[in-house]
Formats: structure tokens, sequence, C-alpha cells
């Protein structure tokens, strides 16, 4: 929301690298408040009507991730690049990625993204992933860009 406002009504690229989709409905509490939670807010992100702009979600792994969740990215008019579908050319789609637009960017990476040998310690590791030669790609081609508004 604080890129939003900052941004003031453009359109944001968002590209969240991830093993999970983070798009979890809010959990509701016996008081029925919503309790925002560490799987939800790219969900708050497009279900936000003053977000504009195209969301990708680049590298899920399709074992961490509910087909419904993935339904929900699709159904909403968003991409899901699946870490399956990068093998050998991650770098090279990050890039392309990167072109698609003008637009201003937020990426967003998440550690648990890459595979456990190569980053170990991580709150949800695994066997697969990005290596740590595809992370730091994908990170370089982050930086050469004046498009990269924000990246965590």
């Amino acid at each position: 929301q604080a890129l939003m406002s900052l941004m003031q009504g453009e359109d944001i690229d968002v590209v969240n690298l991830d093993a999970h989709l983070d798009v979890r409905p809010l959990v509701q509490s016996e008081d029925g408040t919503s309790i925002v939670h560490s799987g939800s807010p790219f969900r708050q992100l497009l279900e936000d009507p003053n977000f504009r702009g195209h969301f990708t979600e680049f590298g899920a792994q399709g074992s961490q991730c509910s087909g419904d969740h993935a339904q929900f990215v699709t159904d909403m008019g968003h991409d899901v690049i699946w870490l399956s579908s990068l093998r050998g050319c991650a770098v090279e789609r990050f890039e392309y990625l990167m072109k698609r637009s003008g637009d201003p960017m937020f990426v967003s990476f998440d550690i648990d993204c890459i595979r456990g040998a190569d980053c170990p310690g991580v709150s949800c590791g695994a066997n697969v992933g990005f290596t740590a030669e595809d992370a730091f790609g994908i990170c370089m081609e982050a930086g050469k860009t004046n498009r990269v508004a924000l990246m965590e």
C-alpha cells in the first residue's frame, strides 16, 4: 500500500519470487476481525481496488502450493510461472519480465525459493528451488534496471 501511495496511481508490476504463492485468505478471529498473516500479503494486494498493474508469481513450487491459490491468481488476471518451467532459463525468463513493460516494479524475493542445498536454514526449505547461481543472476538483473522501485 505504501508503494501504491508513493506511485500516486501509476501502474506497478509486482513479481514475487517465492516457493509459495502467499495468497491465502485472511484468518477470521472469534470476534470476526480479519487477521493478516505471512501467507496473505499478495492476496491483500490483488484484492485492493487501488492496485493497478500486473502481478507475477515467479518460481512457485507446485508441491508447496494449493491449486485453489494458483487459480485465485489466474482468475484475478495475473500469472503463475512455475519453477518446473524455469529449469535452465530462470534468469533469462526473469530478464524478459524486466522488459515486459515500462511500469515501475516491485520485486519480492523470499529466499525459500532457493533450493535448500544452496540456502540452508530457511523457514520452509526444500530440495528443489532456484540454484544460488540463478538467485544471484536474478538479483543482478533486477539491479540493472531503474524500473525496480522496490526490492525486498
